[in-house]
């Protein structure tokens, strides 16, 4: 393979815990990717976390996090992933965005405006 089109971020999970909590849970492609960290940005606050291999696909990494979102109607969320392409040996950095809203104390993802 000498080209690969599409992001990495495959699939985003969002789940309720309570009405102040979310866990939030990335899924990535691994094929032909050495990832480094993923960092999210909330609320001004940077967490990052290391990937961990997904026992229902092949080729896919994920990230998991729990956030407090007290007292936020709407949350915007920074997904930065550092990862190196296996094929090029080149470094590249992702950076994605997620959009959730608040509606009777469920939060619900907005589409991508990619």
């Amino acid at each position: 393979m000498t080209n690969q089109q599409g992001t990495p971020l495959v699939r985003t999970r969002v789940k309720d815990v309570n009405k102040d909590s979310i866990f939030l849970r990335l899924y990535f492609s691994t094929l032909f990717r050495k990832f480094d960290t993923v960092t999210i940005q909330t609320h001004g606050q940077f967490e990052k976390n290391t990937l961990k291999t997904d026992s229902l696909y092949t080729n896919v990494q994920l990230a998991s996090w729990g956030l407090n979102i007290s007292g936020q109607d709407s949350t915007f969320i920074l997904v930065i992933a550092k990862f190196q392409d296996e094929c090029t040996g080149n470094f590249d950095v992702v950076h994605d965005t997620i959009s959730l809203i608040k509606r009777d104390n469920l939060h619900y993802l907005l589409p991508s405006r990619r």
